[in-house]
């Protein structure tokens, strides 16, 4: 699964964002079908006005978001009824690699290690 351009991404948000990303995984906020809680909505400041700068203006919040949308396996089968499970997974899946950036802003992990470790996580 590829995940580098969400690393890259994440590496970008200030210390307060990624906590306030990694605070709306954990309480089910983050949502893939919700532009505002989407991954570059938060990024955004959760407007529909900075998602869309985002997106029309960086190619790497554009990567990032597919990257996001495809931490769930067969998206495109999705059906509406499995939007929940499919958000619950995409959650879990972006807790690991907000982990990750903790690690790495923390020192413990050099920056290319942190991607191994993540990828093999998922």
């Amino acid at each position: 699964m590829k995940t580098e351009s969400i690393r890259l991404f994440l590496q970008t948000f200030t210390d307060q964002r990624v906590a306030n990303l990694q605070a709306a995984c954990e309480d089910g906020r983050v949502t893939y079908y919700h532009a505002c809680r989407c991954l570059v909505g938060f990024a955004g400041g959760n407007t529909l006005v900075g998602y869309e700068e985002l997106i029309a203006n960086s190619r790497l919040a554009r990567d990032a978001e597919a990257e996001f949308c495809a931490l769930v396996e067969d998206e495109q089968f999705s059906s509406y009824a499995n939007r929940h499970k499919r958000d619950a997974e995409r959650r879990q899946n972006m807790l690991l690699l907000i982990a990750a950036e903790w690690k790495r802003r923390r020192g413990l992990v050099e920056p290319s290690e942190s991607s191994a470790l993540v990828l093999a996580t998922l």
